[in-house]
């Protein structure tokens, strides 16, 4: 018997439904809360990224999942926080979310909402794999990303 299981290509998108009351602009990283709505990311608790906004999606007026949204999962660029930087030690370890729109090292970061894996450092951002960021959900997950396994 021939094996025929559809398949997602790599990079793939997902379109979860937007948190109520929620906008979501295009670029911007994008994150599943723990009822799997979408949202941007930020650094709260319980948040994981999926990837980045294809686009610009309004539920300021909606109930959770009343529009969806479109993630792609891949590498991009985003704002090097500052004041808690991604240096180039940091690549190959995972990066944190800063706002929707920058990241951090662990310092920055309270939460520790990983944004997935640093891949490049440039002068005006940093390159992240969000390809597996939404893999590590647990407290002995994390304690590995930190250390940057």
């Amino acid at each position: 018997m021939a094996f025929n299981a559809p398949e997602l290509p790599s990079g793939a998108f997902l379109n979860p439904g937007l948190a109520a009351a929620t906008s979501l602009a295009a670029g911007e990283i994008g994150a599943v809360n723990a009822t799997g709505n979408a949202l941007p990311a930020a650094d709260t608790a319980g948040l994981r990224v999926i990837g980045r906004s294809e686009g610009d999606f309004d539920n300021a007026a909606g109930l959770a999942g009343d529009v969806e949204s479109l993630l792609k999962r891949g590498i991009f660029k985003w704002d090097n926080d500052p004041t808690n930087p991604v240096t180039i030690a940091s690549i190959g370890k995972h990066c944190f979310v800063k706002t929707s729109t920058s990241v951090c090292v662990t310092a920055g970061s309270t939460n520790k909402v990983i944004a997935g894996v640093v891949v490049r450092i440039d002068s005006d951002g940093v390159w992240v794999d969000t390809t597996n960021s939404s893999a590590i959900e647990d407290a002995i997950d994390l304690a590995v990303a930190e250390a940057g396994a």
